[in-house]
């Protein structure tokens, strides 16, 4: 029958050092989450503050159309 072939020291670390190089491939480090940010600054704060300033806006000149002014 097909018996596995036994192991060899040579083969367990190159297993072993295929299986690290795929966890660490894996991860997200803190420095590309930041890179990430950086890049989009620019988005995430002229996004909220416009979307807050047209949800002001809207009360306000509805308010002062009801008043006259």
């Amino acid at each position: 029958m097909n018996e596995p072939m036994p192991q060899t020291p040579e083969s367990v670390i190159a297993s072993e050092a295929q299986q690290s190089m795929t966890s660490e491939d894996d991860e997200i480090s803190l420095l590309d989450l930041l890179q990430v940010v950086a890049d989009n600054l620019r988005l995430l704060i002229l996004a909220p503050l416009a979307a807050g300033l047209l949800a002001l806006g809207i009360p306000c000149k509805q308010s002062s159309a009801v008043i006259g002014f």
